[in-house]
C-alpha cells in the first residue's frame, strides 16, 4: 500500500470519529433552539429534560395568539442574548418563557432559570401585547430577583399567580417591584408565605366545607371526617385548617385473607358503643367477598368487653357464636403476652377424624362434622373455667328424616363419644359447649328391624311349629277356629255313620 493510501485512511478515520463525537456530544448536551408556538392553535407542552436556548425571545416562545400549557418536572433555562437577533448587538434578555401577541401560557410545572449579561433588566418570566401568562405551580429563580415576573409596560398584559416558588421575589408586593407590577396579580384566593428567601404561593382556603365521616364497614373502607377547600382540593383535619390530611381512608372492619377475617380495635369499639347498655357486643361479620371460616380478633379488645361484663356474638355467613363473659375472662387469662385470639369453626370431612373415632361412629350416618378449636399462639384454650359458647350453625334435614331422628356426638380422640343436647331454632342447631373439640351431627343408619322382617314374611296356614335348642318339636296349642274345623268334621262323620245304619 503506497503512502498517499495510508495517508488517506487515516485521514478518513480521522473524520468519522470527528463526525461522531460532534454528533453525539450534540445529542448529549441536550441544547435545544428556542421552542416557538406561533399558529394560534392550542398546544401542551411537557418538560421531561432541559430546554436552553438563546434568551432573547425566550427559550420558550409564544406568539400570535396561540395557547401553550406548560407541565412536568424539567428545566427551562434562557440564555443570555447572542446578538443573532438583535443585529449582532445583544440586548441583554435572557427571558425563559415568552408570550407575546395575545398569546396564553399557563405554567403548571416546571423549572425556570436565566443565564445574565450583568445588567438589571433581566426578565424570566414575560408577557407583552396583550398576552396572559397563568402560573399554578413550578420555581422561578431570576438572577436580578426583581425582574422574575414582568410584563412589558402599558401593553395590558397580565401574570396571575395561583402557585409557585420564588426566589426573592413577592407576588403580592406592588412597592418595590418594577414598572408594571400592578399587572402581576395574586389572586383574593390565595396567599404568599415566605421560607427564607423564597415566597410560595398557595391557596388561602377561604372557601372550606365540612364533610362528614362515611363509616367503614366489614365490606367497605370508610373516610375520616374532613375539611374539604373547594379551590383547591386539598382536606384538613379541622376547621382551624391547621393539618392537612392526605389519607382519609378508615380501613375495612375486618380483613379477609384465606378465609380468616381479622377484626380490627375499631371494629369492637364501635360495636361496644352500639351496644350500649345491652350485655352482648355483636360483631356481623357478613357479606365478605369469601367465606370466613376463623375469626382473629385483639386481645386487648376482648379484655375491655371482658372488664365491662359483656358477652360478645360473632356472626359469618356459616356460623353464629356467642361468647359468654367467663370464656372472654379465661381467654385473656390464657392468652398472656399474645396480642391475638383465632376462634375457628368450621364443618370438616369425615376423612379428618382419626381410625378410632371413625370406628367410634361407624354404625352412623354423619350428616356433617363440626371442627371448634380457640388459639392463642397457635395453642388450644380447652378450659372455658366453667364458661359456655353457645354456637348456631344452619342445618337442613335429609328427605323424609325428622329433625328428631338425629343426635349431636362429641367424639374424644380415644373414641369415646357422648352425646350433647342442642336445639333446633329457625333452621339452626344450636350447641352450648364448654369445650371445643369435633362434634358429629348424626342419624342411626337405615336398618331394617325385626318388626318389619316379620310383617313382610310369608304365612303360613296349619299347624305353627318352632324348633327348640333340643332339637325337639314343640307343638303350640291350637286356637279356636282349628277346634271349630275339627268338630265339624267329627260332627260330619257321625252323621255319614247314622244315615248308612237306616239304610
Amino acid at each position: 500500500m503506497s503512502k498517499n493510501k495510508r495517508i488517506l485512511i487515516v485521514f478518513m478515520i480521522v473524520l468519522l470519529c470527528f463526525s461522531y463525537v460532534t454528533v453525539f456530544a450534540a445529542e448529549s448536551a441536550n441544547v435545544t433552539a428556542i421552542k416557538t408556538y406561533d399558529d394560534a392553535g392550542t398546544h401542551t407542552l411537557t418538560l421531561d429534560g432541559d430546554v436552553r436556548a438563546n434568551g432573547c425571545d425566550g427559550a420558550i416562545y409564544v406568539d400570535n395568539a396561540t395557547e401553550l400549557t406548560i407541565n412536568g418536572t424539567g428545566n427551562v433555562h434562557g440564555l443570555v442574548c447572542s446578538g443573532e437577533k438583535c443585529q449582532d448587538e445583544t440586548c441583554g434578555f435572557s427571558m425563559a418563557v415568552y408570550a407575546n401577541n395575545g398569546s396564553t401560557i399557563t405554567i403548571n410545572g416546571g423549572t425556570y432559570t436565566q443565564g445574565s449579561d450583568g445588567t438589571d433588566h433581566s426578565d424570566l418570566i414575560y408577557a407583552a401585547r396583550q398576552s396572559e401568562i397563568i402560573i399554578n405551580g413550578g420555581t422561578f429563580e431570576s438572577v436580578t430577583p426583581q425582574w422574575t415576573l414582568n410584563c412589558k409596560d402599558n401593553t395590558n398584559s397580565t401574570i396571575t399567580v395561583k402557585g409557585g416558588r420564588f426566589y426573592k421575589f413577592d407576588p403580592s408586593n406592588t412597592t418595590v417591584s418594577p414598572v408594571g407590577q400592578n399587572e402581576i396579580i395574586v389572586p383574593a384566593e390565595y396567599k404568599v408565605v415566605k421560607d427564607g428567601d423564597w415566597y410560595e404561593v398557595v391557596c388561602a382556603h377561604l372557601n372550606c366545607t365540612e364533610v362528614a365521616e362515611v363509616k367503614a364497614t366489614y365490606t367497605e373502607t370508610g373516610t375520616k371526617a374532613h375539611w374539604l377547600c373547594e379551590l383547591c382540593g386539598k382536606t384538613f383535619a379541622d376547621k382551624t385548617l391547621a393539618t392537612e390530611v392526605v389519607d382519609l381512608t378508615i380501613p375495612k372492619l375486618a380483613e379477609v385473607v384465606d378465609n380468616n377475617a381479622t377484626i380490627t380495635i375499631d371494629a369492637i369499639d364501635q360495636a361496644l358503643s352500639e351496644a350500649g347498655k345491652n350485655a352482648t357486643v355483636e360483631i356481623p361479620v357478613l357479606e365478605t367477598e369469601e367465606v370466613v371460616n376463623s375469626i382473629t380478633l385483639p386481645i386487648i379488645s376482648l379484655d375491655g368487653l371482658a372488664d365491662k361484663e359483656k358477652e360478645l356474638l360473632i356472626e359469618t355467613s356459616e356460623v353464629t357464636l356467642t361468647i359468654d363473659n367467663t370464656t372472654l375472662t379465661e381467654i385473656v387469662a390464657q392468652a398472656g403476652d399474645v396480642e391475638n385470639v383465632t376462634i375457628e369453626v368450621i364443618k370438616v370431612e369425615e376423612k379428618t377424624l382419626n381410625e378410632t373415632q371413625k370406628e367410634a361412629i361407624k354404625d352412623k350416618e354423619v350428616a356433617f362434622i363440626l371442627s371448634a378449636q380457640i388459639l392463642v399462639d397457635g395453642k388450644c384454650v380447652t378450659d372455658f373455667n366453667g364458661g359456655k359458647v353457645t354456637v348456631e350453625v344452619p342445618f337442613v334435614p335429609a328427605k323424609n328424616v325428622e329433625i328428631a331422628e338425629y343426635k349431636v356426638v362429641y367424639i374424644a380422640d380415644d373414641g369415646k363419644v357422648e352425646e350433647i343436647p342442642f336445639k333446633y331454632v329457625d333452621g339452626n342447631i344450636v350447641l352450648e359447649l364448654n369445650h371445643f373439640s369435633e362434634y358429629a351431627i348424626v342419624k342411626n343408619k337405615n336398618v331394617q328391624n325385626e318388626t318389619e322382617k316379620n310383617e313382610s314374611a310369608p304365612v303360613e296356614t296349619g299347624k305353627n311349629e318352632s324348633v327348640s335348642d333340643e332339637g325337639e318339636k314343640d307343638e303350640s296349642p291350637k286356637t279356636g277356629a282349628e277346634s271349630i274345623v275339627v268338630f265339624v268334621i267329627i260332627v260330619s262323620i257321625i252323621g255319614l255313620a247314622i244315615t248308612k245304619k237306616r239304610k
